[in-house]
């Protein structure tokens, strides 16, 4: 599963990249300010998700500790 969303994670942050390189061929900063805060924004929530599911494993492997 993990390898799944790294794949699919970097398959998003590789649409934003092009998101980008395709506001800047506009000459449109406006466009192109979009565009990066768009991927700023997928990157927060990668991070946020990564830590989300570091503490549910964490939560898991504690539980499972506990019961043996």
């Amino acid at each position: 599963m993990r390898n799944i969303t790294i794949k699919i994670w970097n398959l998003v942050s590789q649409m934003f990249d092009d998101l980008i390189g395709r506001a800047e061929k506009t000459d449109n900063d406006e466009l192109e300010k979009r565009a990066y805060e768009l991927r700023d924004r997928i990157d927060k929530l990668r991070r946020e998700y990564e830590m989300v599911n570091n503490l549910i494993k964490k939560n898991e492997n504690k539980a499972i500790a506990e019961e043996e």
